[in-house]
Parts: C-alpha cells; structure tokens; sequence
C-alpha cells in the first residue's frame, strides 16, 4: 500500500528543508489504505470498490476515498477527501488541502499486502510514528508524514524513517514492550544493525511478533515470502532439486570418471549422513556397509567424496569432514580411536589405479593447533600412523567466528571511511584481506598438488566452511567448464548447496554461527574475473547478484542447509530457482570477449595491489531506506 521516497528527496534530512521541495515525493502516509487489510473506495458515481494493494486500483479511472483527522491543536475531526488516479506504476493523488497534484511511483509489489501497523515510537527516543508490516517489508513512517495537516507546513526535520524487506531481519528480542530488530550484517553497510521499538502496551507489541514471525520465521526460520500458490502446479517432482544444472550421470562422463566411480542412493534417506545430498559419487568398490561404517567414523557422516579427476595424469581431489581420531579422553591421555574401513577407504582412493608407494596429501584447512584442540571433542587429523603414505600439511585457514570478527572491522572501516585517515581504514579492512589471501595461497597449493599429479584430501572441522572454499576455487582454477555460466552455478550447486554448506545458519540468522563464508568465496572469484577477465563466460555482475541472493533470497536456490532441510519444507514444488532465472537471462551477464579455450588453467596469485574492497557488492546502491541521526 506504499509509495517510494526516493533518496534524493532525503538528501538534506539532518538540516531543515523545504517541505514544499519534497512534498511531491512523499510517501502517501496520510491514506487510511494503510491502516487495514483492505479499504473501500469510490468511482465518481459512488460505487464502491475494496481494494487491498493500489495495484487493484483500475487504471486510468477516477477513484476517491474520504478519511477523517484531528487537525493539530483541534479536536475537532475534519473529513478530507484524496482523489485518485492510477497509471501503470504511478499514482496521481490530489486534496483540497494542498494545491497541486502529487504523482508517486508506487513501490509495493502486486502481490504486497497490509499485515500489521500500530503506533510506537523508536527505542527511547521522542520520535513517535506508525509501524507497518506488509507481506514484503518492515516500515516506520514519522509522525508528521502521516497528518495532512503537514503537509503544508514550510520546514521539517528528518529524523528516523525505515522501509526494510522483511527478509533482512535476522532475529527478534522482546523486552517488555520493546523489541529488538537485528538486521542481517551481509546485506549491506548502510543497513543498521539494530532496530528498537517501543510500544504502548505488551498486547501490541506482541501482536507484531506475532505477525513478523508469520511473514518471516514461519518455514523453519526461513521467510514464507515468494512462495507459489497452494493450489497452483508444482514447478517440479518433490524429491527432485530446485536447480537441478549439476548432473552427477553428466559429470562422471565429463570427467572420465566412469570406470573408476559409480553413483549411489545408499543416502537416500538420509540415514548415512543428514548434510549430504541423497545421491553420492563413491568408488565402484564401495559398499553400503563400508559407507555406514565410514559415516561412523567422520564428523557429522561426511565420508570423503571425489570432486575433480584428471584422467590423463590420475590426479583426483576429495573432500570430507574431520575423522574422530580421539572419541575419549581420560587422565590426561586420549584414546586412540581407529577405523579399518576408514582406512581401507583412504589407500583406495590413494592407489585406486596406482602402485601402493602412491602418497596421499591430506590438506587440513585448520591450524595444527586447532586440529589438536578438536581431539578434545573427539575430532582431530589423519596420522601417518594410521593411514600409510599420507603426508598431512595444515592450511592455517581461520574458523568462522575469526572470519566473521574480520567481516565486521571491515564493514565498520566502510562505514566510516569518510572519518578515518588512509592507514586508519586499511587497518580495518586488513584482517579481512589477509584472510583472502590466505585462502588463495591455499588454492595455489591445492591446484599445483594436482597439476603434479597428486591425489588430496582435503577438509576442516565439518567440512562445509573452508572446504568448500577450497575444493571450489581448485576446480575454477583448473577446469575451463567451471568458468562458463552452466560450469559456474553447476559448481555452486554441487560443492555448496547439495553437501551442505549451511546458507540459512551462516547468512539469515543472528547466531554464533553467522559467517559470510561464500561471500568470501564469491569475492575471490570476483578476484579472478578482474585478473583474468577473458577467462570467464561470465561478468562480475553475475557474482554480484548471486551474492545479494544468497543473502537476500527471493527463491528456494540458497534456502534451508541441507538438501534434507530443503525437502522437509518442500522448497522443490513451492520455491522457483534463482539459477533458472540466470539462465533465462543469461545475456545480461554474459562476457562477450570470452576466449576460454585460451586459459586451460588459472591462478590465485595475485600482487598485494590487487587487493582491493569489493565496491560492486559492499559500496553497490543501497535499495532501502534507513534514515537516522547517525546515517
């Protein structure tokens, strides 16, 4: 039922302004079409029409409403009448009490409509307002916009305004009749990162938690909102995936992989490992009993799975979890803990179609000091020991919480960049840069082991964090496919959706678990398109986008964990695919300078100057409106 405010018309909100300057861009706050669920209005010949988004107002034709209001310092109630008239996106209103006719650009979608509004106020402040939830966003609309007495006074001030996708609030705290808003710390630096409200009475305020968690934690913390019609066709099978672009009966052939690895349903169910996909790619010698017993074995059931070959030098890349070396600890000392079938499991894909001297390289993402410390919880890292011919070298890659502490320096150093000397704000944004190249001398690492031929496993903790970042951007590195459209996405479907990094727990939610880890990833590729921009079938603008809707969904592709979590709440037959829509669109991101076959094999290394803040994403126009003191 809203209108837009665009942001030049806010410009000067900290210094008094003209009304009459941006009266023509206000938004229509002073219409009772926002305060029900639906409003009737009238044609000129009195017949009435109930409308719930302007969107159903006819166009091109004369409508009006009435609305009564106590003028300031009169208690007296004065009806006024508001003429309307609708054209595509834009909306003509004009009254007896202001002189001209106001034409809005309508920002609600079609399909928006009115869930809650209450007056509160902003924490502890004096500023008093109309709180709104639609089925698309959070506003608070100021007191003043909302009287049409106002609306021909000369000066205001601007103090506090937000219109906000409902979508970026990550968590609700009720205190009293307070409530907190947290906001999703990815999304963008001018997005605060707290909202509180303060309402007249714990019925309200528990009545808009009511209706928030309807529009926005409903589906298993995940927001119902672009969800298809229950009662229109399912879009696909349920038990299918809502991008299906990676085909592991396709990829096998792709990558010669036929003869050496079949493909198994022994997780269909879940049972055998809850994070992975129901189908895997395991070793034709494999049984479902070794892959039970293996699950047993690994962290979280995530045995090691086989995501690049090379079948003209044998090299092959596999991933997986942690093995839980040490499952006791008692007077000081651990108790060993050992798996034959993990075992036997490592010195097949060691020597499977080479000589038993052939050495395995097990590349553990964490510190030595880390891995030692997880013994604690019955983790830890393969031993030469136990497993014969595998050399173990630690990546030194950061945990999550260390990732997301670095984040937040460098969001606070762009925040602030106008305040900061130069040596001040690269030491905010330094931790973060270091951490980037950090993962890219493991990359380097990881691709010149297998351009040597070598077979490498390589895992963190769980095995869906630094893993996926690494096992990735190898095969971006190495495989010219990965580098076009169809490549790309296919790649990120398989290595993050499918086995289970968990987009919900790191991205959309306020727990000690957040963590923008493929946003990382997504910078280092955006990295590799500047170094090497004939390299890729694609523009940077593809990795952008994919990054806003990572964060930001409007479709089922970046939803839920797990595949298992994806199927419980049926994202397959209710949720459209983002990759779809890609694809559908694929001009507008395509590189038309692209001579892939000229670039068989790429590098991350890259020269301390090349380092840079991605301004495409983190300095991209802001698309909402928070308006504050400190803004």
């Amino acid at each position: 039922m809203f209108v837009y405010v665009p942001k030049d018309a806010l410009a000067q909100q900290f210094t008094t302004t003209r009304l009459d300057m941006i009266r023509p861009k206000l938004t229509w706050a002073s219409i009772d079409v926002f305060r029900k669920r639906s409003v009737t209005i009238y044609s000129d010949d009195d017949k009435p029409l109930e409308i719930r988004n302007l969107y159903e107002i006819p166009e091109n034709t004369k409508y009006y409403i009435t609305t009564e209001y106590e003028p300031l310092g009169n208690k007296t109630k004065q009806r006024y009448r508001y003429d309307l008239n609708r054209s595509g996106k834009e909306l003509t209103v004009s009254s007896e009490f202001y002189d001209n006719n106001h034409v809005f650009e309508i920002q609600t979608m079609p399909n928006e409509y009115h869930v809650f509004h209450s007056q509160a106020k902003i924490g502890n402040t004096t500023t008093e307002g109309m709180v709104y939830l639609t089925s698309e966003r959070f506003m608070f609309i100021p007191q003043f916009l909302q009287m049409p007495y106002f609306m021909n006074n000369q000066e205001i001030k601007m103090d506090y305004m937000y219109l906000i996708k409902t979508q970026l609030i990550e968590s609700m705290t009720l205190n009293g009749t307070s409530i907190v808003l947290s906001m999703n710390p990815f999304y963008h630096p001018d997005l605060p990162p707290v909202i509180e409200l303060t309402f007249t009475s714990q019925p309200l305020v528990l009545s808009f938690m009511n209706s928030l968690h309807s529009i926005r934690f409903e589906d298993g913390g995940e927001s119902p909102l672009h969800k298809l019609p229950a009662n229109g066709e399912n879009v696909r099978n349920s038990h299918e995936r809502v991008d299906g672009i990676y085909n592991p009966i396709v990829e096998l052939s792709r990558q010669g992989m036929e003869e050496m690895y079949m493909i198994s349903d022994v997780n269909a169910h879940f049972k055998v490992c809850p994070t992975y996909p129901s189908v895997l790619v395991v070793p034709i010698e494999m049984n479902e009993r070794m892959m039970v017993n293996i699950a047993c074995f690994r962290s979280k059931g995530r045995i090691p799975l086989v995501t690049y070959y090379n079948k003209k030098t044998g090299a092959a890349l596999f991933r997986s979890s942690q093995p839980l070396v040490a499952t006791t600890f008692a007077f000081g000392v651990f108790k060993k803990s050992e798996s034959v079938d993990d075992q036997n499991y490592i010195t097949h894909i060691r020597c499977d179609g080479r000589d038993d001297k052939s050495v395995l390289i097990v590349l553990d993402c964490r510190a030595m000091a880390n891995a030692v410390a997880n013994r604690l919880s019955g983790g830890g890292t393969e031993s030469s020991g136990s497993y014969k011919n595998c050399i173990i070298d630690h990546l030194n890659l950061p945990n999550i919480h260390v990732v997301f502490s670095a984040y937040q320096k460098m969001i606070n150093g762009i925040i602030n960049r106008s305040k900061k000397e130069v040596s001040q704000f690269y030491t905010s944004v330094g931790e973060w840069i270091d951490i980037l190249q950090t993962i890219n001398e493991s990359v380097c690492k990881t691709c010149d082991l297998l351009k040597s031929g070598n077979r490498v496993l390589v895992h963190c903790s769980d095995g869906w964090d630094r893993t996926p970042q690494i096992s990735s951007l190898s095969r971006i590195c190495l495989d010219p496919y990965h580098r076009t459209v169809e490549g790309f996405l296919g790649l990120i479907e398989y290595e993050w959706i499918m086995l289970g990094h968990k987009f919900q727990s790191r991205l959309r939610n306020q727990t000690k678990e957040n963590s923008p880890i493929f946003i990382q990833f997504l910078e280092i590729v955006v990295m590799l398109i500047k170094k090497y921009p004939n390299a890729f079938e694609f523009t940077p603008l593809l990795i952008k986008d994919l990054a806003i809707e990572s964060v930001c969904p409007t479709t089922g592709t970046f939803l839920y964990n797990c595949e298992k979590e994806r199927r419980r709440y049926d994202v397959c037959t209710t949720r459209m695919s983002f990759f779809q829509y890609i694809l559908e669109n694929k001009t507008v991101y395509i590189n038309t300078n692209a001579t892939l076959n000229k670039y068989n094999e790429i590098e991350t290394k890259f020269e301390v100057f090349e380092y840079r803040i991605w301004n495409e994403y983190y300095l991209r126009e802001f698309d909402q409106i928070c308006i504050s003191p400190q803004k």
